[in-house]
């Protein structure tokens, strides 16, 4: 779903309003000019997302002129005569000028995760009015999707005084390919809330040990990290243990599977 927050005109009229018009929308007038601002609600990090924006003038024609501006993160507010003010921010279209009753651009970002803010600024330039803007603005929030992984660990039951190297961590996802799993991403964390590395100097593979059709990362997993992770085990005879990791794209993906204890 994309939010549009959109600067309605009320003509002949100098009323400035904040209001949300309905979920996603955010409304604001001034005069004779018309802000817009489109993005996503969300994105995905490191994959490239759009920030569409329009301006309008009611009653102008070719030879009337507008200025605008698109920034980032900026913290901005009007001053007396209702022009706009930018205290911080980056700028990411530098003060433009442009001659005709509408201005239309798009603008591509790619960034990691976080939230980003964007506000458009559209202004009035003609000869013979007060010159004044109108600002707008939306929010993108970049994080990762999630998809769910199916994690079968070996040994099936870990006896917690073994002297073992590893412990094997085969993963599948359904709804994605194995292959884009970033290795040196993925993590055991347990019940007691200990993360777990990879081990990249183990082996790996791509295969379908059971032989259910579906692909599987092997990884391999420090067996004396694993036991010294999962805290006090007397009297315990089951421990939880969830993998997380990115795919490619910056998608997380995490499991779930039980192992014995002994």
């Amino acid at each position: 779903m994309k939010r549009k927050i959109i600067a309605l005109c009320i003509l002949c009229t100098s009323f400035l309003g904040w209001t949300p018009a309905s979920a996603g929308t955010t409304t604001g007038s001034y005069n004779l000019a018309t802000a817009t601002i489109t993005t996503p609600d969300t994105a995905a990090p490191n994959t490239e997302f759009s920030v569409s924006v329009d301006g309008t003038l009611l009653s102008a024609d070719g030879f009337d002129g507008y200025a605008y501006q698109l920034y980032e993160n900026a913290e901005w507010a009007y001053t007396d005569s209702h022009l706009v003010s930018i205290s911080t921010g980056i700028l990411v279209d530098a003060d433009g000028f442009g001659l005709g009753p509408v201005f239309t651009q798009d603008y591509a970002f790619n960034k990691p995760a976080g939230v980003y803010k964007y506000t458009f600024i559209f202004g009035d330039r003609r000869g013979g009015h007060d010159w004044y803007d109108v600002a707008v603005d939306a929010f993108v929030t970049v994080a990762p999707s999630e998809v769910e992984a199916t994690l079968d660990s070996k040994p099936d039951t870990l006896n917690t005084r073994s002297k073992g190297v590893w412990v094997t961590a085969y993963i599948e996802i359904p709804t994605a390919n194995v292959s884009d799993i970033q290795v040196a991403s993925v993590t055991l964390v347990t019940e007691a809330g200990t993360i777990i590395a990879v081990d990249q100097d183990g082996p790996t593979s791509i295969g379908d040990y059971d032989g259910d059709g579906v692909s599987d990362l092997m990884l391999k997993f420090s067996r004396p990290a694993l036991i010294s992770g999962l805290g006090p085990t007397n009297d315990v005879t089951s421990a939880t243990l969830r993998v997380r990791g990115y795919l490619a794209d910056g998608t997380l993906f995490e499991g779930v599977d039980t192992i014995g204890l002994h």
